[in-house]
């Protein structure tokens, strides 16, 4: 199992903090255990999600485990657990009444924002992971260590996975930062590629969630384009976001 952050903080951005060195504290554990061992085989995770805790005494801050800041928590771990290899990951579960689960309820099968986030990293499914690289890229620290993550973690602020299966390679860019964008030159090295299509769930407010408001929260289509006009793509805050290149003639 592996849940993030299993702690609390009054402040928004910090708590957010937390929550967005999941995938960078799972990184570490697995490959500290890669270190001690030769020929592990490949590691899954039976269970994962958020779950956000105050401390004395203990509370679970249930109504926090089904909004946007969820979703953005379950896309870094899953994210994290294919980079890394992982057999398998089961996120933790389909529905649950006002907790965790990728549905808000069963009787209009509503999508919750971490199904949202689910669903859109899932098209890595069956495709060829490539090297993606991010020069440049700035960290955050987290600095109290009384989570899941040490303290004085450094976490990169942007992670990217890129794959490609035929003539569709698939580019996804997680923005950790609370509040700043991040612009990026993409290179794609050894593809020519003729079209981009981008679908980008967020950015929320953190407390958003689709179980009594509608769907608020929801992954967007954005305007596709063509090599022409650049491969300049900026990423806004509290954001995943998938890019569809298509590399072969006239697609």
């Amino acid at each position: 199992h592996f849940y993030s952050a299993f702690n609390w903080r009054d402040s928004q951005a910090e708590m957010f903090r937390e929550v967005m060195s999941g995938g960078t504290t799972l990184s570490r554990i697995v490959n500290r255990l890669r270190a001690k061992r030769d020929n592990l085989p490949p590691f899954w995770l039976t269970e994962y999600s958020i779950l956000l805790e105050k401390k004395r005494p203990s509370r679970i801050q249930i109504d926090r485990l089904k909004d946007f800041q969820t979703a953005l928590g379950v896309a870094d771990i899953l994210m994290t657990a294919i980079r890394e290899g992982f057999g398998g990951a089961y996120l933790f579960n389909l529905a649950e009444q006002d907790t965790w689960g990728v549905l808000a309820n069963n009787e209009d099968f509503r999508i919750r924002p971490a199904g949202w986030a689910f669903s859109l990293v899932t098209a890595l499914e069956g495709k060829k992971l490539l090297s993606a690289d991010i020069r440049g890229n700035p960290e955050f620290r987290i600095e109290g260590g009384d989570g899941n993550s040490p303290a004085g973690l450094s976490v990169p602020v942007l992670e990217a996975l890129a794959a490609r299966g035929g003539d569709i390679v698939e580019l996804f860019v997680l923005n950790r930062s609370f509040d700043t964008p991040h612009t990026v030159n993409f290179e794609l090295e050894g593809l020519a590629w003729t079209r981009a299509q981008a679908r980008r769930l967020g950015p929320y407010e953190l407390t958003a969630h689709n179980d009594d408001q509608g769907e608020v929260v929801r992954v967007r289509k954005l305007p596709a384009w063509d090599q022409k006009s650049g491969q300049v793509v900026e990423f806004p805050p509290r954001s995943v976001t998938r890019i569809t290149y298509s590399t072969g003639p006239g697609r």
